[in-house]
């Protein structure tokens, strides 16, 4: 992925092969969009169907029926919300991760996308190794996060946080690896388990650190 640009424009599909289905999700309202609480218009499909779902509309929503999807191409933030509203982001998703849950159990966190995405859905598929190894690596990428929480201060999570994204999700430029994401400060501060106001600071210190530098599309992370 590093180096590797995404186009948020779709069909993303190869020449003479069957066009995805487009699947009009509705975007939901704005407290829906805070929250990730179910509503119509998730997605639906068989196993094997590739599904196109335009940005800021919903993949899969908190509380929906558990199903499993392989993201094909572009990025979605999955998030979850307590009964009151309050949003916390679990991570974000670019191709190649897994996102969902078992069938027959409540999904624990929806997905939004923040561009144009192709997703698969994968439920009742055979395991293939390629799948072990994507849920293999969200279990790792959960258990380091969860670590980081515990033991770093602000500055750290944020500086971490920010590696592991764009060596994730982003791609290499002259001073460093570019995340160029629709990633807000409040995105970043529900990442780190923090305030917008701490990331902010954490984000002016990592600056005059030379650690950092923001740009107006995203973030560089010194390598």
């Amino acid at each position: 992925m590093a180096g590797e640009p995404t186009s948020p424009s779709l069909p993303l599909v190869a020449r003479g092969a069957p066009a995805p289905r487009v699947v009009h999700a509705l975007p939901g309202t704005a407290a829906d969009l805070r929250a990730g609480v179910r509503g119509a218009g998730t997605p639906g499909g068989l196993p094997g169907d590739e599904l196109i779902v335009r940005r800021d509309r919903w993949l899969a929503r908190q509380g929906d029926p558990g199903r499993w999807f392989l993201l094909l191409r572009g990025f979605a933030r999955e998030q979850t919300a307590s009964p009151d509203g309050r949003r916390v982001v679990v991570d974000l998703l670019g191709p190649g991760d897994v996102f969902g849950g078992s069938p027959g159990t409540p999904l624990r966190s929806g997905a939004l996308a923040l561009t144009d995405v192709l997703v698969k859905a994968i439920d009742g598929q055979p395991a293939a190794p390629d799948l072990c190894d994507a849920l293999a690596e969200r279990v790792r990428r959960l258990a380091a996060t969860l670590n980081e929480l515990s033991w770093l201060d602000v500055p750290a999570r944020v500086e971490r946080r920010l590696g592991e994204l764009a060596g994730r999700l982003g791609r290499t430029v002259p001073d460093g690896l570019l995340l160029d994401l629709p990633l807000t400060q409040d995105d970043l501060a529900a990442l780190c388990a923090t305030t917008r106001e701490s990331t902010n600071r954490a984000l002016r210190a990592l600056e005059r650190a030379g650690r950092v530098r923001r740009t107006p599309r995203g973030y560089v992370v010194r390598t």
